[in-house]
């Protein structure tokens, strides 16, 4: 959009608003109610350019800069903003990148069943080593993955690359249930379902092996929630409600969903030790698990005394940097090896 022979500020940036307020305004598609947002950014003749290419370049830049700020906002361009924006859009395209080239991998994380001290489940991780930003952090290029439109893609290559993996386990196999996470705005949509079968269709698991992990948010039970959970459950696959104590977690909830386990979050379990509230709340999420019937899993465990105390309030199972850090699926199998003969 170009505006001419404005030279106040005030017009442009109540023409920035008005795009916004006409844009986002809800509109009914084949009966379905959508809800767009809109992004503006704006560049200045002839400040920020005298050719167009310029002026489009500065206000792309500047639209990113509006995208950061939230939903239904303008921005202006400013200079310093493109060493900010093109470092940004190279981390995003080598994310890209790697994920299109599957250069992204998978560690592993074991979970034990405190009660025989013998090894359950284990969750799958995705990892990103990059040449030149080094280990990035799940919590970093997750988020990145969701923004970018390529957490379907993403997901579909988890579950597949974990299920092999639980499948190349051989003699192991039989003894462990794979674990995997998924982003709650995929859970939320139904083509989760076909994700989870496709995996269990090209790897030939055993649907009783693949444990789901979901957010809380899924706590809320609404029909397409419901909905969504059933047609997994009806699949054969296991379900755990991930973080549960944290974020939007609702005990009158719980009743209506058919999930197989709680894991409690780390936080909770960290600071029990030395805080007689976290120690009380550990307890009773436990309680409330084995109750509506759920396994209980206690996250961040990092030491003996967290794994005796959790094993004194009868938690089923234990996962941390006690037992085991995340690992490749070949040192888990070095791992495995010594841990037989372990006494926790």
């Amino acid at each position: 959009m170009i505006y001419e022979n404005s030279r106040r500020l005030d017009d442009v940036k109540h023409l920035a608003l008005r795009c916004c307020e006409c844009i986002s305004k809800a509109c009914v598609i084949e009966k379905v109610e959508h809800n767009p947002t809109c992004s503006v950014g704006i560049s200045k003749f002839p400040d920020h350019g005298s050719e167009l290419s310029e002026l489009l370049k500065a206000a792309d830049t500047a639209l990113y800069a509006s995208k950061e700020l939230g939903k239904n906002c303008y921005a202006f361009y400013e200079p310093e903003l493109t060493k900010k924006i093109e470092s940004k859009i190279t981390f995003q395209n080598s994310l890209k990148d790697s994920i299109k080239n599957q250069a992204l991998f998978l560690e592993y994380q074991p979970m034990i069943n405190i009660a025989n001290n013998f090894a359950c489940a284990i969750e799958a991780l995705a990892r990103w080593h990059h040449p030149k930003f080094g280990k990035v952090s799940p919590n970093e290029f997750v988020p990145i993955i969701e923004n970018i439109g390529l957490m379907t893609e993403f997901t579909q290559w988890v579950l597949i690359e974990a299920c092999q993996q639980a499948m190349n386990w051989d003699n192991l196999n039989d003894l462990f249930d794979i674990t995997v996470n998924i982003s709650p705005n995929l859970m939320a949509q139904l083509k989760i379902v076909n994700l989870v079968q496709n995996a269990i269709s090209e790897t030939g698991i055993s649907p009783t092996k693949l444990i789901i992990e979901v957010s809380d948010t899924m706590l809320h039970a609404d029909l397409q929630n419901l909905t969504i959970l059933k047609k997994l459950k009806d699949i054969g696959v296991r379900l755990a409600i991930d973080d549960f104590g944290v974020g939007y977690s609702s005990l009158a909830s719980l009743k209506h969903l058919q999930v197989d386990m709680l894991k409690i979050d780390k936080s909770f379990v960290s600071d029990m030790l030395n805080d007689k509230h976290s120690k009380y709340l550990v307890s009773s999420m436990i309680d409330i698990g084995h109750h509506l019937g759920y396994q209980v899993v206690a996250e961040g465990v990092e030491s003996q005394a967290h794994y005796k105390h959790l094993q004194a309030l009868n938690c089923d199972i234990a996962q941390g940097f006690y037992i085991c850090k995340p690992c490749s699926a070949l040192t888990l199998i070095s791992w495995y090896e010594k841990f037989k003969h372990q006494d926790l």
